[in-house]
């Protein structure tokens, strides 16, 4: 976001950008391929294997990190200007009206992109009903990568020519259609033809590209109009509240799809104890199995997946440890692609109510060195010598927060709340009584969670948590602004910014 201003470049930058990220995302899925010739009948000892290597890759990433990547100077001091706190500047991004509608479209967008994926791994499993299902995922993580990486110079040369919002609305519109019509076709019409999940792959892949490559470049525009109206560069802000709220999404993501497979009846190996990759010598000491299932052992001279059955008339249609009930595969299928493609359609809307384009932008930066050209801000950032300029995307007056110390303290609290509790001891004793409130509501849940000892409450209890995790430190530092010197200069009653 800083390396450049400009429009086109910014697609350019984040699709490099997202080529180096899939090239690296490609190692995984490489290394899995070569290992499983050698322990496809071992997935533990495969992980393992694949586990060390990505760890030592990790490692070398880090100290190249260290070395070779140097910070920008922060700017100089200016003791004139009062440093935004935290709570204002959040306050700020969430009254960005752009950055609202970008996250209305990022927040589906980014399940679009991880629940394929997720789900990949079960779909090829149990509604292809493979025994030797490793195999087969990691050609389709294989087709993904290589159909994102071939979409990357697309989708900037596609975005260049016709906007970055454009671009985006008319392929989530596409991918989520094919992903609803392929929803609908039965697993075991990609067993019979693999050669099809090249396609299906590709198209996995385009929507996770699609989830990097456009949204990034997108929002950096976006912080380019909200320093238009605050005077500072917020990248930090804006990056930190996308990122948690996209990780309650994504969280949410792989949680449910599993909670509710395992309410429909699912089994990991389909209740077996061992095959379809995991291996019964390692698991139950049984080696010339190649299953081992509630009244039903599959017996061969060498246990490995596809070797020919002992005692057993013919090779079953279905190896038992890839079986699932008809109810399962349809869930996978749609938490798979249907859903997916649901969302799809959904993050379609608001990126096409994206307000900033290519003309929009290049106002925007004319508007801030207009802005900045009137003379040097006073103490706040907001001086008289600063020209007044209109905002291109909303046609109004551009108005700067003063940035004082009584403006900052009223902006830690809603016109809503300030009006509700018009003096400081009814604003103190409503943010004391919501701490204890917040924390009540903690204990209760850990308390829950030790009791009930159930994986999918702990699971929902753990992601309230998280949301109150930020809840009591935000009221804490609201609180503790009431105790400052700014506070005994306002007004009591004022339900106004000073």
């Amino acid at each position: 976001m800083e390396l450049t201003d400009s429009y086109d470049e910014r697609s350019s930058l984040f699709g490099l950008k997202t080529l180096f990220q899939f090239v690296g995302y490609a190692a995984t899925p490489l290394l899995n391929i070569g290992l499983s010739a050698l322990l496809a009948d071992d997935l533990v000892a495969l992980y393992s294997m694949l586990a060390l290597a990505v760890g030592s890759l990790a490692v070398l990433a880090w100290a190249s990190l260290l070395c070779n990547v140097v910070e920008r100077p922060p700017p100089p001091e200016d003791h004139t200007i009062l440093p935004v706190p935290i709570v204002p500047s959040a306050r700020r991004v969430l009254a960005n009206k752009p950055y609202l509608v970008y996250l209305l479209m990022k927040m589906p967008l980014s399940l679009v992109s991880l629940m394929p994926s997720n789900l990949a791994a079960l779909w090829v499993k149990h509604n292809m009903a493979l025994e030797a299902w490793n195999s087969m995922y990691n050609a389709v993580l294989m087709f993904a990568l290589v159909g994102a990486m071939a979409s990357i110079g697309v989708l900037v040369r596609s975005a260049q020519q016709y906007g970055k919002a454009a671009v985006l609305q008319a392929v989530l519109l596409v991918s989520g259609l094919l992903y609803l019509a392929v929803s609908f076709v039965p697993g075991a019409f990609f067993a019979q033809h693999p050669v099809l999940l090249v396609p299906v792959g590709a198209l996995i892949g385009v929507g996770q590209a699609l989830g990097f490559v456009l949204p990034d470049a997108m929002l950096a525009d976006i912080i380019d109009y909200a320093e238009l109206h605050s005077g500072s560069r917020d990248e930090g802000m804006y990056t930190v509240i996308e990122t948690n709220l996209q990780q309650f999404v994504e969280i949410a993501g792989g949680v449910f799809p599993m909670v509710l497979l395992a309410g429909a009846g699912y089994e990991p190996l389909g209740g077996c104890s061992c095959g379809c990759g995991v291996s019964c010598g390692r698991a139950i000491g049984m080696p010339y199995a190649r299953w081992h299932c509630p009244g039903d052992v599959g017996y061969s001279c060498t246990g490995k997946g596809g070797s020919e059955l002992l005692f057993a008339p013919e090779e079953p249609a279905v190896a038992p440890c890839a079986a699932q009930s008809e109810h399962v595969q349809s869930l996978i299928s749609l938490f798979f692609l249907a859903i997916p493609g649901l969302l799809a359609l959904i993050a379609a809307i608001p990126a096409g109510k994206m307000p900033i384009t290519a003309r929009v932008h290049a106002a925007i930066l004319a508007a801030i060195a207009a802005r900045n050209s009137g003379g040097d801000a006073g103490e706040g950032g907001d001086a008289g010598g600063e020209r007044e300029v209109i905002d291109p995307v909303y046609g109004e007056p551009v108005q700067r927060p003063p940035n004082t110390a009584a403006s900052l303290l009223h902006e830690h609290f809603s016109p809503s709340e300030w009006q509700s509790f018009p003096t400081l001891g009814s604003l103190r004793a409503f943010l004391v009584s919501r701490l204890l409130l917040w924390v009540a509501l903690a204990a209760a849940l850990v308390a829950g969670m030790a009791y009930s000892g159930v994986e999918a409450a702990v699971t929902f209890g753990c992601l309230l948590l998280s949301a109150l995790f930020i809840l009591i430190p935000w009221d804490g530092v609201r609180l503790y602004a009431l105790s400052g010197p700014a506070a005994s200069s306002l007004v009591p009653a004022r339900t106004a910014p000073p």
